[in-house]
């Protein structure tokens, strides 16, 4: 297909950049005001628990295990100036989240959670569930007896406890009381598209302590029945990994429409992506996806640990990339740490790759990350996501001060930069844990809700020296804090609630909103559930769009088994909208008094083609959709453009709700191109008292067009005897001939590309010709060049295409061991041994010289007279003389120079013993025993490099786990040096010491098993 190049566009618009440079005015902590001081907690779940729209909390924490929930509906403020206008009224009692199911007065342990209507009644149910870590901590008499629970909605936030959700029994491991279950992570999703939310519970271990006998929990996968109750699901993919996990997400990885699952491991694997196969079955699809928590190495020994790794499509290309919040991670070379996993997309198989450059975050190099939590939201609704991250004072985190919240801000070349100075928050948001975007007052821009930790100090009476007095005391606890985003409603906006049609479950979950305009498309997901301890978001997303006039559509992809879509086309911006299942909205108001709404019966005014110097008249035509008049004071075109006029003079007016205004205007186009310009509109609308609305036209004039049939051409792998040619075509798709005044090739090295047609020609109109261009490689290397044409083309008078090709030939390499042992020679005399070489690869390998380095005479070469050819696994022996001087082991490095094509200089080494046959020791060899192990970490095999100066002894072999647990044993044919392999396939993730034997001396290494 022909590539055309873009097409000549004038932009004609008012500078509407109104955000200006971060300043602390961005973001206002606005706790106390909203009725959320001196609420202590570490967990979020946000959701409209009471069905007015409004984003509600559940708030869980602050310990790391044994807590109860707490309520919080979001309500109307006091009105006056100087308070918000909504807040946060608690509501636990009333809500009866915490009620047991023996009915005690006691309050029911809840560490997990994560909140979706599970019955299908239109209301936001909860599921919860205990997170014990250590399993001492609940047995026998410590074991309250609550399990996992389902709580039914009636829709005013009051919850029931239904005892009849099949949870409370589950049995994952026999050494457990029935019911109890280490979760993790739960996440919610539709896996089977039957209209019922299903479940997905990631576990910790059994029992930590025992962790080294493998005393792991499975993870669990629940489908849901539509009354509540769920019914476990043995997956073989699923039950196939048994590793500790710290959270899991869900989401559509690879854009089939079925939704996949990811979860996050506990310093001991990679973590797991399962694809659902639209049957109702899962497959492990990690090595599919790439996806790993241990790409790069922690800071320090051990693996890393991943508390989540959150989706989104943070680059607007189509496709759901992660944000992997991991912990231990550091800022050194090879050290991992919380970083983007960019979805390479359908061309790349949807394969992940780090990007651990994208985050740029302002801490020093030296630093020892403790991540807690991170979530994407859209500070200044730009259209592109940002970060914020949560530290925590984790061992060594907190020496440089780093201990914070982190928000990273996206900048065009999909880079992050750290504002937290610029916002003010630097310092006064210390030891971040969770955070989720709240867009609390619903105003059209993504407020900031954070737990941290707090630190203070506490006067307390005491007694010393047997008088009362106060004293200091140090304390630390965990805080809320709200962050209203001050700035972000500066930008248009959009907010999308989806509504399920009957047989969809009816939260959406799984749902897929793509919001299209001109160039910007974004997508988000609904989603339950998210990482580590299953955070949430609210269901109705805040979409951010920047300066753009308008919306084309919203696009619903529904989470059923035939992937229907809803689509809704050119609604208003700046309002928060239901997305109807049969194509239309509905306004939800955040007002209570009658306002006007601004809306356009066109989306934009198209003027479509027009001969340049000719004119055409069009109109479009403003709507007022609310319930007050739209007054309108002016409206003006952007420029003062003579391209784009009104078609009589421009005056105010007003129209009366439900009534509409046509607006005449005239294209002129003056040359050939694409002309945007604008109109911009002054009024009371409650959407936007300045909007813009876009004008758009295609100006035409006869012109010599170019396009090309390729940007780049990849010659391929060319073996140096045979050059390859391939073909370009030029197409004029103009109307006037196209005149090629020049083709030349640039960073053309040796001249290896060269130009088979002419460099100058005519192309006729609507006509093309073929050139060819041909790769002659002389070495073998990488070889990159371009070519450029040069012509009188209207749209680009100087195209560019890249050029590309790797030399190839035959690759000649040498053979030859690591060491070359020549055991023992007497002091004074000497020792006699072939060192074999060879050639292991294809064509001609030449020896060129052979350098003993520092060799004092003690090894010689004899009859060595190189050059040597050695043809394609042909072999040779150099004879090589030991003539120890004194009593002691010798090693001397060896340079070994070929025309090998992988390595010209090849080091081995000569190693021997010279005894003196008087002593007492000459009945001793040397007996060191040298080993190496790669690589570590290891997944399925590894392999022992052996250097061995005992050869005559077998090798025994024994793995032990970190308690010194006997593992495995083998032993292998004696040897000098050579290569074992170790399968670790059945192993599980871990550490383990391998104990190598020669029969004289013993050596130990560490090993790390992942999965």
């Amino acid at each position: 297909m022909m590539q055309k190049l873009p097409i000549i566009m004038f932009i004609l618009l008012f500078t509407t950049s109104i955000l200006t440079a971060q300043t602390s005015e961005w973001l206002e902590n606005i706790t106390n005001k909203v009725g959320l001081e001196d609420v202590s907690v570490s967990r979020l779940w946000v959701a409209d628990i009471d069905g007015d729209n409004y984003p509600d909390l559940v708030l869980g924490g602050p310990k790391a295990t044994h807590n109860t929930l707490r309520v919080f509906l979001n309500r109307p403020g006091s009105g006056s100036p100087s308070d918000p206008n909504r807040v946060f009224i608690e509501f636990t009692d009333e809500s009866g989240i915490n009620q047991t199911r023996d009915g005690s007065n006691r309050m029911r342990i809840s560490d997990v959670a994560a909140l979706a209507d599970v019955n299908n009644d239109g209301h936001i149910d909860i599921v919860t569930s205990i997170y014990y870590h250590r399993f001492t901590g609940y047995k026998g008499e410590n074991d309250p007896g609550d399990r996992t629970e389902v709580l039914l909605n009636d829709g005013t936030g009051k919850f029931t406890l239904y005892k009849l959700s099949g949870l409370n029994t589950i049995q994952l491991d026999q050494i457990l009381p029935q019911g109890l279950i280490n979760a993790s992570g739960i996440a919610f999703l539709d896996y089977d598209y039957d209209g019922n939310i299903d479940m997905y519970i990631s576990t910790w271990f059994t029992d930590y302590y025992a962790s080294t006998a493998d005393v792991k929990q499975l993870d669990v996968l629940f489908k849901g029945n539509g009354d509540g109750s769920f019914t476990r699901v043995n997956d073989a993919a699923i039950n196939s990994v048994r590793e500790p996990m710290y959270g899991v997400n869900v989401t559509d990885w690879n854009n089939d429409g079925w939704q996949d699952i990811v979860t996050s491991p506990y310093c001991r694997s990679t973590g797991s992506v399962f694809a659902n196969n639209g049957n109702g079955t899962f497959r492990d699809a990690t090595s599919d996806a790439n996806y790993s928590a241990q790409h790069l190495l922690r800071h320090g020994p051990g693996l890393l640990c991943q508390w989540e790794a959150n989706p989104a499509d943070f680059d607007n290309d189509g496709d759901m990339d992660l944000l992997q919040v991991l912990v231990h991670g550091g800022y050194g070379a090879g050290e991992g740490r919380t970083t983007i996993a960019v979805n390479g997309g359908e061309d790349n198989g949807y394969r992940y790759e780090w990007d651990v450059n994208l985050l740029k975050r302002d801490a020093p190099l030296n630093s020892h990350l403790g991540d807690m939590g991170a979530t994407w939201f859209d500070i200044d609704n730009d259209g592109k996501l940002d970060v914020a991250i949560g530290q925590m004072s984790y061992p060594q985190a907190n020496l440089e001060g780093q201990e914070r919240l982190y928000i990273l801000q996206q900048h065009e070349d999909k880079s992050f930069e750290d504002i937290s100075k610029k916002l003010g928050i630097f310092f006064s948001m210390k030891e971040g844990h969770s955070m989720e975007p709240i867009d609390f007052d619903l105003d059209g821009d993504q407020d900031l809700i954070v737990t941290r930790q707090a630190r203070d100090t506490l006067l307390i009476d005491t007694v010393i020296n047997g008088q009362s007095q106060k004293v200091q005391v140090p304390r630390a606890y965990m805080t809320i804090v709200l962050l209203e985003n001050k700035i972000g409603n500066m930008n248009n906006w959009t907010g999308v609630n989806p509504k399920m049609p009957l047989g969809v479950n009816q939260s959406g979950i799984g749902a897929r909103v793509t919001v299209h305009s001109g160039d910007l498309n974004q997508i988000r997901e609904l989603q339950a559930g998210l990482g580590h301890f299953s955070n949430q978001q609210p269901f109705l997303q805040t979409i951010g769009m920047a300066q753009k006039n308008r919306i084309d559509s919203i696009t619903v992809r529904l989470p059923e088994k035939n992937l229907l879509s809803v689509k809704v086309y050119n609604p208003p911006m700046n309002v928060n909208l239901d997305i109807l299942p049969n194509g239309t909205y509905n306004i939800i108001k955040t007002w209570a008094e009658p306002q006007a709404i601004i809306a356009f019966k066109q989306a934009k005014l198209d003027f479509g083609t027009v001969n340049a110097n000719e004119s055409k008249s069009s109109e479009f035509i403003i709507q007022n959709i609310g319930d007050a008049d739209l007054v309108v004071e002016n409206y003006t075109i952007s420029k003062s453009s003579p391209i784009f006029e009104f078609t009589s003079n421009t005056v105010g007016f007003t129209l009366a709700p439900g009534e509409e205004r046509s607006i005449g205007a005239i294209f002129n186009p003056d040359k050939r191109g694409l002309f945007i310009g604008e109109v911009e509109i002054i009024s009371n609308a409650i959407n936007g008292s300045r909007r813009g609305y876009d004008l758009e036209g295609y100006g035409f004039a006869d012109q010599p067009m170019i396009a090309i049939d390729q940007n780049s051409i990849d010659f391929g792998i060319v073996h140096i005897d045979t050059p390859r040619v391939k073909e370009l075509i030029i197409e004029n798709f103009g109307e006037l001939a196209l005149e090629v005044d020049y083709i030349n090739i640039i960073g053309n090295k040796d001249d290896v590309y060269e130009l088979l047609d002419g460099q100058n020609f005519v192309i006729e109109a609507k006509s093309q010709k073929t050139i060819q261009v041909k790769f002659s490689p002389i070495e073998y290397i990488d070889y990159n060049a371009s070519l450029k044409i040069g012509s009188n083309a209207y749209n680009d008078n100087e195209v560019s295409v890249s050029l590309s090709g790797t030399g190839d030939g035959p690759r000649p390499d040498l053979a030859a061991e690591e060491s070359y042992d020549f055991g023992t020679a007497e002091v004074g005399s000497f020792k006699d041994m072939d060192v074999q070489l060879g050639n292991s690869g294809g064509g001609i390998l030449t020896i060129e010289k052979i350098d003993i380095i520092f060799n004092n005479g003690i090894f010689e070469l004899l009859d060595f007279n190189p050059p040597y050819d050695l043809g394609a696994n042909q072999n040779m022996n150099v004879k090589v003389r030991f003539k120890p001087k004194q009593t002691s082991s010798i090693s001397k490095p060896v340079d070994i120079t070929t025309t090998s094509f992988f390595q010209k200089v090849r080091r081995v080494s000569f190693t021997g013993t010279g005894y003196d046959p008087s002593s007492v020791e000459e009945l001793c060899c040397s007996h060191e025993l040298n080993i190496e192990y790669y690589p570590n970490p290891t997944v399925q095999a590894g392999f022992v490099q052996i250097h061995n100066a005992n050869p005559n002894y077998p090798i025994e072999i024994i793995i032990s786990d970190e308690s010194g647990r006997f593992v495995s044993q083998s032993t292998h044919d004696s040897m000098g040096s050579g290569l074992i392999t170790l399968n670790t396939e059945s192993l599980s993730s871990g550490v383990y010491y391998i104990q190598i034997y020669n029969g004289i001396k013993n050596e130990t290494l560490r090993m790390v098993k992942v999965r």
